[in-house]
């Protein structure tokens, strides 16, 4: 006895075309094709003219790997679709060139996405790059790491750019989960060029940079005996003597002679894995000092030097300490520790005259009037063209009576300075004094 209800419809043996057409969405034209190229398996006719007779199994089983369009899938193929995109792709990279410019619509947009949003629509792309940048721009706002790939035999050539992104991004997340996050909003990014070199490749690094708009790069290179990572901190350049630098009126000490953390820090080491925590951290507390969080700044770098193994040596820690110390001494105004990064800076490197002017200037701010000489003596014996040493000598000098003395650095000053130095006007009114009262005692 059969088993169907007297009203069921029995499945047919095979299918026509038009079936076919309707239930996969495609065209009549299309389901032919199918049938020709094998992509609906039994599908038979009788002659070269006869129409298909397809089994509904080999339908099932196409549908299963290539569902139905969805109707927005339909109409992006649509005539009447291709314009209006295209209309629209015209627009928007209008806007985009504009925005690139001008930065007339950065607030709300961002050049970079607008352009690579029009780049991807019909006719457009035809217009944009054939080869499109490998790493997004940096949009208003946003703070971009580019992580150039590292240089040297190495055998997983991904593998040191991806572990320091990788690193960063855990770290972020991290400050995220427990809200110190801030108004930081960074992004991370690996390029597949590899960069060259230390301090003296600086100028390739930053034409490296300037197309995506990068905050801060990162390159290095892996040998057999050590890896090397170099950073370079495109907002926030080297001091320079004649940038505007007024005297502090609390203290009168000459705010010229502080010296800002290095734009430019490298980190060499036998073992990337072992100092990564501490790689990651320097790199986060970077982008707060971009965006000039001082505190966090601190706070991050901070961690990322007690990060590091007990016993670890890394060459180029001392910079570490002397971005700790800068930004404890000027923007948190904590002149003891700073005094104590300071003390670690110089004895990881005793080479470095600007952590014995920065030392020195912390001194006299705290009224150490004789450690200050001592450590400006220290660094321009490293550096005898270390001009703002010099006129941080002679305010202590004066301050100390010793007129001679404070009369013979400013003019060491003036001899070694920029003509456009900010302090110039104020050490020269110094040396009119000063010549006045020995005028007078003789």
């Amino acid at each position: 006895m059969s088993s169907a209800t007297p009203n069921s419809t029995p499945e047919p043996n095979y299918l026509t075309v038009a079936e076919v057409a309707k239930r996969s969405g495609k065209s009549e034209p299309a389901v032919r094709q199918l049938c020709r190229a094998g992509k609906l398996p039994g599908a038979r006719q009788a002659n070269d003219r006869a129409p298909w007779q397809i089994p509904p199994s080999a339908l099932d089983a196409y549908l299963r790997n290539n569902p139905p369009a969805s109707f927005w899938q339909r109409l992006r193929t649509t005539k009447l679709w291709q314009r209006v995109a295209a209309t629209v792709g015209v627009i928007s990279l209008v806007l985009g060139i504009v925005n690139t410019t001008t930065g007339f619509f950065s607030n709300w947009f961002g050049a970079a996405p607008m352009v690579e949003i029009a780049c991807q629509l019909p006719l457009i792309g035809r217009l944009c790059p054939r080869t499109p940048l490998p790493v997004r721009l940096a949009a208003q706002g946003e703070t971009l790491i580019v992580i150039a790939t590292f240089h040297g035999e190495i055998a997983n050539r991904d593998e040191p750019q991806m572990m320091i992104k990788e690193g960063i991004d855990k770290e972020i997340a991290k400050l995220r989960a427990e809200n110190r996050l801030g108004k930081l909003n960074l992004r991370v990014a690996i390029h597949p060029q590899v960069l060259t070199g230390g301090e003296e490749a600086q100028p390739a690094v930053i034409d490296f940079a300037k197309p995506y708009s990068a905050s801060i790069v990162i390159w290095g290179d892996v040998t057999g005996t050590r890896v090397r990572v170099n950073f370079l901190n495109l907002r926030h350049p080297d001091f320079d003597a004649a940038h505007p630098a007024p005297i502090e009126e609390k203290t009168r000490t000459p705010v010229a002679a502080v010296a800002n953390p290095q734009a430019y820090s490298n980190f060499i080491n036998k073992d990337l894995p072992g100092m990564m925590s501490f790689l990651t951290l320097f790199a986060v507390g970077q982008s707060y000092l971009v965006n000039q969080e001082y505190a966090t700044a601190a706070q991050i770098i901070k961690q990322g030097i007690a990060a590091l193994p007990e016993g670890t040596k890394i060459e180029g820690l001392a910079e570490a300490y002397f971005h700790l110390g800068w930004l404890y001494q000027l923007p948190l105004g904590d002149l003891a520790t700073a005094i104590r990064d300071y003390d670690q800076a110089i004895q990881l490197n005793p080479k470095l005259a600007t952590s014995y002017g920065n030392r020195g200037n912390a001194r006299q701010a705290h009224g150490d009037l004789t450690g200050a000489i001592q450590d400006y003596n220290q660094a321009i014996q490293l550096d005898p063209k270390y001009a703002n040493a010099y006129a941080a000598r002679g305010f202590a000098n004066r301050t100390l009576g010793k007129l001679e003395k404070a009369l013979a650095d400013f003019k060491s000053f003036l001899a070694l300075a920029p003509i456009d130095h900010s302090m110039r006007s104020q050490i020269e009114q110094w040396i009119t004094e000063i010549e006045a009262e020995l005028a007078k005692k003789k």
